[in-house]
């Protein structure tokens, strides 16, 4: 029972000096994240892998092959937004092609694309880098919605919540709205509890392992939530609706320097999700309202100041599904889950203008060499730890602290 009270008095009890950091000032990096989940797995033939001489793919009609700034991909005249991005930004972007997964389950396949495992333990690598290049800020990670895993780190998780939760808890509004009485605590009882709690605290030292870890957590969520309780009047959480709402806020946290790392999920068209096992034609307008939210982010951070330019030259955003969708179409006109599927990235330090990796004939991911990113038998299958790895060494986090696999070093400048 350690109440609010007992939380902020915690620093005066000689547990401060190790755990409690001051929550102002820019990341020690400068480098920010902005993870865009596509829920629900997304078919990689309508933008990413063009197959049209493949038998074992069924593409779609009316479509064709497209290259531009160095990527080739799939040309809609449906989709002016995909071919606006790849006009515009395709210098500044690395397709990743060929990413094996190991499962076809929603559950088993979120996970590992933001873990590299499929099992519970890891830390995603949003949060990581969030707990990393966000040390010192109010938000080191702001989840708007998405897949994570934040385990011993949920401190540096800002959660927003679907139903923008957090607007509710930092001016009140969700006590007001209760719908389960909250009944007053005895101002009596919590005096001795809190007493109590402070003298056995003040008895001993901290902990260590995954005790201490918890108690610095909890201590760290506990002050940035006196923070930005301070700011409420000042941080507008609550009015972001739309994917594109959502990241315009994200370039405002990161201008106001509150925020290192963003994750927001897209839930395909009219939020029917990504997952089309019986109308496969809803991948089209899922991507072009993907891209053209795409369009808007880079827009907006280009308009914004950064460390040495704008924000853009700061932000890598990475744009990413769990899973890809079967090359052939079923019965009811929709897709399957697939194990192979494609990934995004660009921005600061991606060396972009370039298509990594390959689909074959079996519509299954070819081995590429790491360094140069060209086709090679003695090389590799990419899998999310080589994303994973990839992330790190943007951020200048040594990857072998986390993952065993390599970085793809061909997407970095």
């Amino acid at each position: 029972m350690i109440s609010r009270r007992t939380l902020l008095g915690l620093a005066g009890l000689g547990l401060g000096a190790w755990a409690l950091p001051a929550w102002a000032g820019p990341s020690a990096s400068g480098r920010r994240f902005i993870f865009v989940f596509a829920d629900g797995g997304w078919d990689t033939t309508r933008v990413f892998s063009p197959m049209f001489d493949n038998p074992n793919v069924d593409m779609e009609t009316d479509v064709a092959t497209a290259e531009v700034s160095g990527i080739r991909f799939v040309d809609s005249g449906d989709r002016p937004q995909v071919r606006a991005f790849f006009e515009d930004h395709g210098h500044m972007a690395c397709v990743l092609n060929g990413i094996q997964m190991k499962s076809v389950a929603h559950t088993a396949c979120k996970r590992q694309i933001m873990t590299g495992s499929l099992h519970q333990g890891p830390v995603d690598w949003a949060t990581r880098l969030g707990s990393r290049t966000g040390d010192g800020l109010h938000m080191p990670l702001v989840a708007f919605s998405g897949p994570l895993y934040s385990e011993e780190l949920n401190g540096a998780v800002v959660r927003v919540g679907e139903e923008r939760q957090l607007a509710g808890l930092l001016d009140g509004q969700a006590t007001l709205d209760a719908t389960i009485p909250m009944d007053p605590v005895r101002a009596d009882l919590a005096a001795l509890q809190d007493d109590a709690l402070a003298t056995l605290l003040a008895a001993r030292t901290p902990g260590t392992g995954r005790e201490a870890d918890h108690l610095a957590q909890a201590i760290a969520a506990e002050s940035r939530g006196r923070a930005m309780i301070g700011m409420a009047d000042q941080l507008d959480m609550g009015s972001a609706q739309t994917l594109p709402d959502k990241l315009l806020l994200m370039g405002e946290l990161f201008e106001r320097d509150l925020a290192a790392c963003g994750i927001v999920q897209h839930n395909g068209s009219l939020n029917l999700s990504w997952d089309t096992h019986g109308d496969n034609a809803r991948q089209g307008p899922s991507f072009e309202q993907l891209f053209e939210s795409l369009n808007i982010l880079v827009e907006d951070l280009s308009s914004r100041p950064g460390s040495s330019g704008s924000l853009m030259d700061d932000t890598t955003v990475v744009v990413f599904s769990e899973m890809g969708r079967f090359p052939l179409l079923n019965a009811h006109g929709g897709k399957e889950h697939w194990v192979w599927t494609s990934a995004m990235l660009f921005g600061a330090g991606v060396a972009g203008g370039q298509v990594i990796g390959h689909y074959n004939e079996g519509f299954t991911g070819d081995s590429v060499d790491l360094d140069s990113g060209g086709l090679d038998n003695s090389g590799v299958t990419l899998t999310p730890e080589h994303l994973g790895a990839t992330l790190f060494a943007l951020a200048d986090i040594d990857p072998a602290e986390h993952v065993s696999a390599d970085p793809i070093r061909a997407a970095l400048l």
